[in-house]
């Protein structure tokens, strides 16, 4: 594990290191990337990579994050600002189904849609933004602070 993790007295098993693609040219450049990460990240492998979002020959990028994930580079990839048919097509492309979908999704914008898409491939999705930014009132909202209040 990379120095903070063994510095921090937790247990490698027990912190979950998640990292993202940013950009990248194809399967070569993103080999490149992951190697670069593990080396920044002093570790032998990353719990989760995924793709920032789908830009470029993401195909390809997520064809060498496959080949990343079967020789234990990886322990599991994802996609993140996947929506709709440009999920869909990277579902009906790929060898191994993304674990993560990484989508702003929060009370106000529940993503209904893409909840029942990633559930049917099994695709866990996964909210950025998940107090929306702290934005349209969220912490005054009464509905929400009355179902916080009742749960403490």
């Amino acid at each position: 594990m990379g120095r903070p993790v063994r510095s921090s007295g937790v247990a490698g098993n027990e912190i979950f290191v998640t990292t993202k693609l940013w950009g990248g040219q194809g399967y070569a450049d993103i080999v490149r990337s992951i190697d670069q990460s593990l080396r920044r990240l002093d570790m032998d492998y990353i719990d989760l990579l995924l793709i920032h979002e789908p830009s470029g020959d993401y195909k390809e990028i997520y064809r060498a994050m496959e080949d990343a994930l079967s020789v234990g580079k990886l322990r599991s990839i994802g996609v993140a600002n996947f929506l709709d048919g440009t999920y869909e097509d990277q579902i009906n492309r790929c060898r191994i189904i993304p674990s993560v979908n990484q989508i702003e999704t929060h009370p106000f914008r529940q993503q209904d849609k893409m909840q029942k898409l990633c559930r049917e491939y099994g695709t866990n999705m996964e909210a950025w933004s998940p107090l929306a930014c702290g934005k349209n009132g969220i912490f005054h909202n009464l509905v929400l602070t009355s179902i916080a209040d009742a749960h403490g």
